[in-house]
């Protein structure tokens, strides 16, 4: 138990010893300058299918973010399971392993499962709430 405890504190004292230790010099910027560089935007925008209840920043390279890119019809995969979002319900699946005969790749695809239906088809879906762990899709019945 002292060992599990002990280990994490004296890699904190030793982490902040460094910090307190740099001088003030060495703290500055790389660079005041533009980049030399052309400037561009990316060209996926944000789109409806955030909340209005998340605002931005909106979080990136999250293991969810199909789930709001483009259409949001993309497959999530979430192992050992994958979802994607439709307007008539979300659909389960759990996608096969391929490993290539020299080992350096693993890919994953889509294969159908359960599909969670509705008796009326959604007028829309959007995550309205996440976090490390989750992401919460919430589907609309609007007329």
């Amino acid at each position: 138990f002292s060992i599990w405890i002990g280990i994490p504190m004296i890699g904190a004292i030793v982490f902040l010893s460094i910090i307190f230790l740099c001088a003030a010099d060495d703290l500055k910027p790389f660079a005041t300058t533009e980049p030399t560089w052309p400037h561009t935007e990316h060209k996926l925008k944000p789109s409806s299918l955030w909340g209005k209840n998340v605002k931005a920043p909106y979080p990136t390279n999250e293991w969810w973010q199909d789930v709001v890119l483009e259409a949001g019809r993309n497959p999530v995969f979430n192992r050992p399971y994958s979802f994607t979002f439709h307007d008539n319900g979300p659909l389960v699946g759990m996608p096969r392993k391929m490993v290539a005969a020299n080992g350096h790749f693993i890919s994953k695809w889509w294969r159908d499962g359960v599909t969670v239906g509705f008796k009326e088809e959604s007028t829309s879906h959007q995550v309205v709430a996440y976090d490390d762990m989750s992401v919460t899709v919430q589907y609309n019945f609007e007329k």
